[in-house]
């Protein structure tokens, strides 16, 4: 019996070393794994809230989001509208409960996008004005979509911001005194408009088209910024290859991304809320998981 305990220690004690090399390869591989997934955040987070200054990330606030679409049937427009809403709700932002609500997040989809862009801003100049009526410049993008945000300010009491047009500048109000945390205005969103030419979605369902759209027009993201990032998102599906594997759906990292913008604290600074994002893009993706 003595010599089987001699025995068994003696192997014990030659696998040891293995075992515990083994044991530390695997945790090289659980941190190495766990670092890249950190670094997909970051640059997927980076990449969508590029926003310089101290300023916080504008989003939709003091008004409930309703979305629209037009340009397709009347049975497509409201199935993509419905869909815009579910992830609206879902990323825990307020949604318009009234059926016949003026859409502010709207989704136009058009043969020529340069040209609808045109025709609205001569036939709609509502579209192309912010919330004191200055005129907008549509942004240059590349692709076959085109996204803009009319825009307000509110102040840390969360008092709309008056403007002056002759001097150029915002004029506070706010009783609140001055804080060296939070930012003494931040960005609202009034209205968002997305143009989506009709061939880019030609193969893509209902859903995938109404997930792209929210993705535009719920946050300032554009898809040109992500194309050189690994994180899979929704925003690649208009200009990938007809052979490209591309989301069926939202991913959880786009969903992340957008409940973590409207989580995050209001009047913060963007690379703070930026962190919160990525945090709540990292418990998101572990809770899929099952990892907590």
């Amino acid at each position: 019996m003595r010599t089987l305990l001699v025995t068994a220690a003696t192997l014990c004690a030659l696998a040891a070393p293995a075992l515990a090399q083994q044991a530390a390869d695997q945790a090289d591989v659980v941190i190495t794994a766990r670092e890249q997934r950190d670094k997909q955040i970051r640059d997927y987070v980076r990449a969508l809230a590029n926003v310089p200054g101290r300023d916080p990330m504008a989003r939709f606030d003091r008004t409930t989001v309703c979305p629209g679409a037009v340009g397709l049937s009347a049975a497509r427009n409201a199935e993509i509208a419905a869909r815009m809403r579910v992830v609206a709700k879902a990323a825990g932002i307020a949604v318009s409960d009234k059926a016949d609500c003026k859409p502010n997040a709207l989704v136009i989809f058009a043969a020529d996008k340069e040209a609808m862009v045109a025709a609205l801003e001569k036939a709609h100049p509502v579209y192309f004005r912010d919330a004191y009526g200055m005129p907008i410049r549509t942004p240059k993008q590349a692709g076959p979509a085109t996204a803009w945000h009319l825009e307000g300010r509110l102040d840390r009491s969360g008092t709309p911001v008056a403007y002056n047009a002759d001097t150029s500048q915002y004029e506070l109000n706010s009783p609140l005194p001055p804080s060296r945390t939070s930012s003494t205005m931040r960005p609202i969103f009034i209205a968002a408009v997305v143009v989506i030419q009709l061939d880019s979605v030609v193969g893509l369902s209902p859903t995938q088209i109404a997930d792209y759209a929210a993705m535009r027009t719920l946050a300032q993201t554009d898809p040109e910024k992500v194309k050189g990032v690994s994180a899979p998102t929704i925003l690649t599906i208009l200009d990938a290859p007809d052979d490209a594997e591309v989301p069926v759906t939202l991913t959880k990292w786009d969903l992340g991304y957008l409940r973590g913008l409207y989580a995050a604290a209001p009047m913060r600074s963007a690379a703070t809320q930026r962190g919160e994002i990525k945090r709540g893009i990292e418990g998101d993706l572990d809770t899929a998981a099952g990892g907590k």
